[in-house]
């Protein structure tokens, strides 16, 4: 009698736990190698010449990001001739690691044409920017990638939007009909 209510207890504790946003750093090495050649200040910094959001709309597999609800925090290096490279990740969704490493975010980004360097006394250099995806977040679209740059974002309080299922009509006679 004691075994159904434990397991009855744990499901629960599992699912409520499931829907906390994660704030984890998630363990990544970066493919580019210019993570370590980057400064902290410019005089400039690095710009994207186009709409961020566009890009990612146009790349993103929406499939697997209906899947996914939250902010990713990708933390992008521009070298001195504009490319660009995912050189870590932070995780403030209700998903799993896995779940935010499968939306290969690291091809879109590292493929993005149109970075303007950032510039130090006028002479591009190496700069690590911060950029906000947010999917199903109140606030913000179903999809919506800006620069990660102001205090109030760092602190900013996640409320999530759970993402409508898609839910198909049953005619209950036909299915009992096929028992």
């Amino acid at each position: 009698m004691r075994l159904p209510f434990i397991l009855c207890i744990l499901f629960i504790i599992t699912t409520c736990s499931a829907q906390q946003v994660n704030n984890n750093r998630i363990d990544y090495k970066a493919k580019c190698g210019l993570g370590s050649f980057a400064i902290d200040e410019a005089d400039e910094l690095a710009k994207y010449n186009g709409n961020l959001t566009k890009y990612f709309s146009k790349h993103i597999n929406w499939k697997k990001l209906e899947h996914v609800s939250g902010l990713i925090i990708l933390d992008v290096t521009i070298d001195t001739i504009g490319r660009a490279c995912i050189v870590g990740y932070t995780n403030r969704t209700i998903n799993s690691n896995y779940q935010v490493l499968n939306l290969w975010l690291e091809q879109i980004v590292n493929n993005m044409p149109g970075w303007i360097p950032a510039k130090s006394n006028g002479i591009p250099v190496n700069t690590t920017t911060q950029l906000a995806v947010y999917s199903a977040v109140d606030g913000h679209k179903d999809l919506e990638v800006d620069y990660y740059r102001s205090f109030s974002q760092k602190n900013e309080r996640l409320k999530i939007t759970p993402r409508p299922t898609a839910i198909m009509p049953a005619d209950w006679d036909e299915l009992n009909r096929n028992k």
